[in-house]
């Protein structure tokens, strides 16, 4: 649950929010630091109870219920999993945009899904009855979006559907297996003009060989940004042949003449050096 998330000063007046008893408003918070970049997470009410609630004791069942009575959170199943999605996440967090999403199937394909709404019998009085059926999330209340006084309020499934991040404008992946996939002859071009210096083909081949080797950096949502950042870096270096800012081997100076010419001296004992010693004169 090592997520980061904004508590806005309206989330203490919402009126609505205000109905359900204390820990479940704060179970409303611990879930959004559950939940994935796109405000879903899987509901095991035991675990959700472990990590937001773990000192009190409480039915995260009831507690749950009571949000989803009022439209805050709302849960669905899909092959015998069930998953808690928090409608208006989006509208009031901004998750980093490297945060992955866990891909959980869409509320789309659930079956038998089973909703808490407040209904109005013939007499007129309002009774909570299960039913399926699609209702206005309660927002925090602010200017621009007040907080509804009636949970009942129905509305099109497209209005209430959890609105999603912008998608990829790109295809551009990397497989362990497949390697580079998506890339356009457009894109050769492109960054042929940008990196002069950097080699595609032995960069694509060196990013990755090291993807391979570091398979806990494999996973990204942007594959562009990261092979942009790879030849903008070789381009910074000096380009392909320069490696990690070498010189190539025709900028390096040559070898000194000396170490070629350089002949060791023989072996002399300390009698042998004595006498050679007496026989040499010194220039004066």
């Amino acid at each position: 649950m090592a997520r980061t998330r904004s508590l806005k000063p309206q989330y203490f007046k919402n009126d609505l929010l205000a109905e359900c008893q204390p820990l479940a408003r704060l179970l409303f918070a611990g879930l959004w630091c559950m939940a994935d970049a796109e405000g879903r997470l899987e509901y095991r009410p035991l675990r959700v109870k472990a990590e937001v609630l773990p000192y009190d004791e409480c039915d995260v069942d009831q507690l749950a219920d009571e949000l989803e009575q009022r439209g805050f959170v709302r849960r669905y199943t899909v092959d015998d999993v069930t998953i808690l999605v928090i409608p208006k996440f989006l509208d009031h967090q901004r998750p980093h945009p490297k945060e992955p999403t866990e891909s959980f199937p869409l509320e789309e394909n659930a079956t038998a899904v089973n909703k808490f709404v407040l209904a109005v019998n013939k007499s007129g009085t309002a009774v909570n009855k299960f039913e399926p059926a699609v209702y206005v999330c309660a927002s925090y209340p602010s200017p621009s979006n007040p907080s509804p006084s009636n949970p009942s309020v129905m509305v099109p499934k497209e209005s209430a559907a959890l609105p999603k991040r912008q998608p990829q404008t790109t295809t551009l992946v990397w497989d362990c297996v497949e390697g580079w996939q998506g890339i356009t002859d457009a894109d050769r071009t492109a960054w042929a003009t940008a990196y002069p210096a950097a080699s595609l083909t032995a960069e694509l081949a060196k990013a990755g060989e090291w993807l391979r080797s570091n398979p806990n950096k494999a996973k990204r949502s942007n594959w562009r940004k990261f092979l942009t950042g790879w030849l903008t870096r070789c381009q910074d270096g000096g380009g392909t042949d320069r490696g990690n800012g070498r010189r190539p081997a025709d900028d390096r100076p040559p070898p000194k003449a000396w170490k070629d010419e350089f002949v060791q001296a023989p072996y002399r004992t300390p009698k042998e050096a004595q006498q050679l010693a007496q026989t040499l004169k010194v220039a004066r």
